[in-house]
């Protein structure tokens, strides 16, 4: 079994015609599974969204304003039976557990802040610990870069290296590798660019 996944943020999502582009950039491409960060679906606002190819979404919205938001949003190709789902009434972090073509996965979306996000990991992977049955597939904005030298093109951070090795042991106790780093050790790629500090950094992952 294969699925194609794609972990992106998306800065906004509650434009149709923005929607639409998203969606379709994606069925070109053949996706299976989206792993949506920054959607800003209000939890009262949330769009009705009807796709021919996207028919089934999980979304984690916040209560108030139109801001954060996750969602993990599977093709009409994928057989999928939900078992369990737990969204962050704060809406920054999804987990949805069940059934592809009967084998077990659960899926994680994370959208970390920008500060305080070592805590923030912290209690999201406990949560996860607990809820985590199967093959675990996990989506994420982490908002930090696990090598201060091949994940950013300054060759620094602006976390402190502590909290950069504290990230590190995360994803180790959890048995979360680093896929994209695996398959290419030595590479120096990015997936953001900060204006302010003018730099480019690799703080998006599966």
């Amino acid at each position: 079994m294969e699925l194609k996944c794609v972990s992106f943020n998306v800065n906004g999502l509650n434009i149709p015609s923005k929607r639409s582009q998203v969606l379709h950039f994606f069925r070109k491409q053949n996706i299976d599974i989206l792993f949506l960060q920054e959607t800003h679906f209000k939890k009262s606002q949330t769009p009705i969204i009807k796709n021919s190819f996207y028919r089934t979404w999980f979304n984690a919205c916040t209560p108030q304003k139109k801001e954060k938001g996750v969602s993990i949003i599977l093709s009409k190709n994928v057989n999928f039976k939900k078992i369990d789902v737990l969204n962050d009434p704060d809406g920054q972090y999804i987990l949805l557990k069940g059934l592809v073509n009967d084998k077990l996965f659960t899926f994680a979306n994370i959208y970390a802040p920008n500060n305080n996000q070592i805590r923030f990991l912290q209690n999201v992977f406990k949560s996860l610990e607990n809820f985590t049955e199967g093959i675990l597939i996990c989506g994420a904005d982490f908002n930090l870069t696990p090598d201060c030298v091949l994940d950013s093109s300054s060759n620094r951070t602006q976390v402190p290296v502590k909290k950069v090795r504290q990230f590190g042991n995360i994803l180790r106790d959890s048995n979360l590798v680093d896929i994209w780093r695996i398959l290419h050790p030595n590479t120096r790629d990015y997936s953001y660019f900060s204006p302010s500090h003018k730099s480019h950094s690799r703080i998006d992952f599966f």
